[in-house]
């Protein structure tokens, strides 16, 4: 459950709570007048400090998808809203976290309270065929955030160095890298798409292989080709 915040805070918050009270309407003005002429300023405030508690208080509900082929791992996703939502405003995502199963314990942050920019539609993650490793990608304005992981003892870690996971387009306006599947472990294919700023222009679309390097451990492109050209619709 998400902590309860300090007094100070509470009290700054309900401040700004009873300054949004509704003001747009002759009606609202005339019932704000009769609220704060017949209400004490202290009990009034102590209402507002109730909202905001109860507000901090809620329970976040929670989505699991992508569970791992040996079922011990999944993605959770904690958010405000209805718990069988079937799409999540990204607004609302408190957290995306690799959490143990069944117990639900978190072992990996992926995103964290309100990223700002991220897309939940442009969320992909993929496992290892021994759900030893995964690769995952969040989609930003313009480009991709690519990474991948992988268990030791216990805990997942990165596995690849910044921008090692794609490759340069000449006069690109945008590019997006997601992870398709392992072929096996320590091998993982990709593809990029490569956008420019004439609209008419066919976008490159490429298929990444990327592979472990046994010297550094990390994660790299090895090889590259072009996929078929697609028009944009």
């Amino acid at each position: 459950m998400t902590p309860v915040r300090g007094w100070p805070e509470m009290l700054s918050r309900a401040r700004r709570l009873s300054c949004r009270w509704p003001k747009n309407n002759a009606e609202g003005k005339i019932g704000l007048m009769k609220w704060t002429s017949v209400v004490p300023p202290f009990v009034r405030l102590l209402f507002f400090v109730c909202v905001a508690a109860a507000i901090d208080a809620a329970e976040p509900a929670e989505k699991i998808r992508d569970v791992s082929p040996d079922g011990k791992f999944a993605v959770r996703i904690r958010y405000d809203g209805a718990p069988s939502a079937e799409q999540i405003p990204s607004e609302t995502v408190h957290a995306v976290e690799i959490v143990t199963l069944p117990d639900k314990k978190p072992v990996e942050q992926l995103l964290g309270e309100r990223a700002g920019g991220f897309s939940l539609e442009g969320f992909k993650l993929v496992w290892s065929p021994d759900s030893k490793a995964f690769a995952f990608s969040v989609d930003d304005v313009r480009t991709s955030v690519v990474a991948t992981e992988e268990l030791h003892e216990g805990k997942f870690v990165p596995a690849n160095e910044p921008e090692e996971l794609q490759v340069d387009v000449k006069n690109a306006f945008t590019q997006y890298v997601h992870p398709v599947r392992w072929v096996k472990p320590g091998e993982l294919l990709l593809e990029e798409v490569a956008g420019f700023r004439d609209y008419e222009r066919a976008h490159t679309m490429l298929q990444l292989t990327a592979k472990k390097d046994a010297a550094t451990g990390k994660y790299k492109i090895v090889s590259h080709k072009r996929a078929p050209a697609a028009k944009r619709k």
